[in-house]
């Protein structure tokens, strides 16, 4: 399941939003791993996103960094690593690009930072691709470069024209099935079907959060036994038996309209998780609790 109640929230408000930082960088410093890493430990920023080797997260670790380790999926590296080779988005262009795993590395300023952007990556399969101009903002600040540094990748991958910058518009057509190809694709087991079959199966799912009825009945699973740091909100589903799987406390919920849900981000979660049945609403607090129970061991 996905995201965080911060992420959603945090994109739409991007442009008067920042992070704590003790300054901003220019995206040239952290181009590579050593120089993600040094800015960080400079105090340049608090945040940053490398490939490491276990005896480089030994040595950030004796100099008093953290590290969030994040898995992405096997099956969406090639097209992942595509992706940032001809976009330029923020993802690593290398080889080191297909390691089973990247981390997350922030001092002790950048705690609440570095879990939005993990929380980011998992609604991401465990990278940090951006589909949208604000996505893209909103990356760049938690990896603290400069506005002039995010407005000129924003320039350079979303806007065609200087006119078309200037009015800040991008056509993402969030309701047709080519907008989800790449991710039904990413799941594994998916690519013998034909493209025709997958846009049918896409838009099944569309049709589908388009004319949900509301109030709308869900669940959300949290593990209380073995917590792990997290942030409440985003992934709910309308099976039980999915909330009882993901942990032992449930959360049972009304969504009242379709005003609360994230309308795109449930439509990519069910295209490519159709069995865990997800809505995903970016405020916990948008859902009215109706109850809460202890699974029965």
């Amino acid at each position: 399941m996905v995201m965080s109640k911060e992420i959603r929230e945090q994109i739409d408000k991007v442009r008067n939003w920042k992070p704590i930082l003790n300054e901003v960088i220019d995206a040239s410093e952290a181009y590579t791993d050593e120089g993600a890493i040094q800015t960080v430990l400079d105090g340049k920023r608090n945040v940053g996103y490398v490939q490491l080797t276990s005896g480089e997260i030994e040595d950030l670790k004796s100099k008093g960094l953290k590290i969030i380790t994040v898995f992405p999926k096997r099956s969406k590296v090639r097209k992942e690593y595509i992706k940032s080779l001809s976009s330029g988005g923020w993802g690593k262009a290398g080889a080191t690009y297909f390691a089973d795993v990247s981390y997350i590395i922030y001092n002790n300023q950048g705690e609440d930072d570095a879990y939005k952007l993990y929380d980011y990556m998992k609604a991401r399969q465990g990278f940090v691709s951006d589909n949208t101009p604000d996505e893209a903002r909103y990356v760049g600040k938690l990896l603290g470069y400069s506005d002039k540094s995010i407005e000129e990748f924003v320039k350079k991958n979303y806007f065609t024209t200087n006119k078309e910058f200037e009015n800040k518009s991008v056509n993402n057509d969030i309701l047709t099935p080519d907008y989800y190809l790449e991710d039904f694709y990413a799941m594994d087991g998916m690519d013998f079907y034909t493209e025709d079959r997958a846009k049918e199966k896409i838009q099944t799912v569309i049709d589908y959060v388009l004319n949900i009825q509301y109030p709308l009945k869900v669940y959300r699973g949290i593990n209380t036994i073995n917590p792990r740091k997290d942030y409440e909100g985003a992934s709910w589903t309308t099976e039980v038996q999915v909330a009882e799987g993901f942990g032992n406390k449930i959360y049972v919920g009304l969504i009242p309209n379709q005003n609360v849900i994230d309308v795109e981000q449930t439509i990519r979660t069910r295209t490519m998780n159709p069995y865990e049945f997800e809505i995903y609403v970016p405020n916990f607090d948008d859902v009215q609790i109706i109850n809460t129970y202890e699974k029965k061991s």
